[in-house]
């Protein structure tokens, strides 16, 4: 498999072809259970831009529906009783490229 690197201004890089697809994907998804399976399929190529989108999308597709309720909402109109393993994936892996950023 080949994989294609973009260049920053100084030469770091900034995005592989694959995380862009990845990011692509995640803006295209509508449900919370779809954004999820992205992040549990992927989470390990994922860039902090990859985790920002998919927090994002994951807020604005629970936030669909609920009326300012508190809960958080999947596609079958029912609430969420506890946060998935997935969303604790993405915070860690967040916080990870966080910290190798400011290295």
């Amino acid at each position: 498999q080949v994989v294609a690197m973009v260049l920053g201004a100084e030469g770091q890089p900034t995005a592989t072809a694959r995380q862009v697809e990845l990011n692509r994907w995640l803006t295209q998804a509508w449900w919370p259970e779809e954004i999820l399976r992205i992040i549990s399929d992927s989470l390990a190529e994922f860039n902090l831009v990859n985790c920002t989108t998919a927090l994002q999308r994951l807020a604005k597709a629970w936030g669909c529906g609920n009326r300012g309720s508190g809960s958080i909402i999947d596609k079958r109109g029912k609430a969420v009783r506890r946060l998935p393993l997935e969303l604790e994936a993405l915070l860690k892996r967040t916080v990870e490229l966080v910290h190798k950023q400011g290295n």
